[in-house]
C-alpha cells in the first residue's frame, strides 16, 4: 500500500473499496465471524440504551447521581450505561423503562438476505439496527 505523504492519501486502494458503506463492510465481517456478531449485536443494544439514558438525563437537567437514585443504582453504573460499556441486563432494562417512562422494543428477525432492515423510527425514538436486530427506545407516553 503506497502512502503519499504530501497529501496524506493512501493511493493504491481500489476505488470500490473506498466507497463501500461501513455497514456493508461490517455486515460481511459479522457473517464470517460469530464472535464479532455477538459483539456487534451487544453494541447495538448498549448504544441505544446509552443514548436514551443520556438524552433523558440531559433533557431533565439531572446529574448522574440523581438519575442513579431514580434508577436505584450508583452513579458509576449510570456512567457505564451512558458510555455503552456493557449490555444492560433484562432487570436493568425493566428498571430503565419503568423509571424513565421509556418503551424499549427489540425485534429479532431471521437473516433472510443479509441486509439490514430499514429502521422505521417513530418521532423521538432512538433506533439501532444490525442484520437481525432492530432496537427502538422511545417515550412510552
Amino acid at each position: 500500500m503506497a502512502f503519499d505523504t504530501s497529501s496524506d492519501i493512501i493511493t493504491d486502494v481500489p476505488t470500490a473499496a473506498r466507497t463501500r458503506p461501513w455497514r456493508e463492510v461490517e455486515d460481511e465481517a459479522v457473517d464470517r465471524d460469530p464472535a464479532l456478531r455477538e459483539i456487534v449485536y451487544a453494541r447495538a443494544l448498549a448504544s441505544a440504551i446509552a443514548r436514551a439514558v443520556l438524552l433523558h438525563r440531559t433533557r431533565h437537567g439531572l446529574t448522574q447521581a440523581a438519575l442513579g437514585r431514580t434508577l436505584g443504582m450508583p452513579q458509576p453504573h449510570v456512567a457505564r450505561l451512558e458510555l455503552g460499556e456493557h449490555v444492560p441486563s433484562l432487570d436493568t432494562l425493566l428498571r430503565i423503562a419503568d423509571a424513565l417512562g421509556l418503551a424499549i422494543d427489540i425485534s429479532v428477525r431471521p437473516r433472510a438476505d443479509g441486509r439490514r432492515p430499514a429502521p422505521r423510527a417513530r418521532r423521538g425514538a432512538i433506533v439501532e439496527t444490525t442484520d437481525q436486530l432492530v432496537i427502538e427506545v422511545r417515550p412510552a407516553r
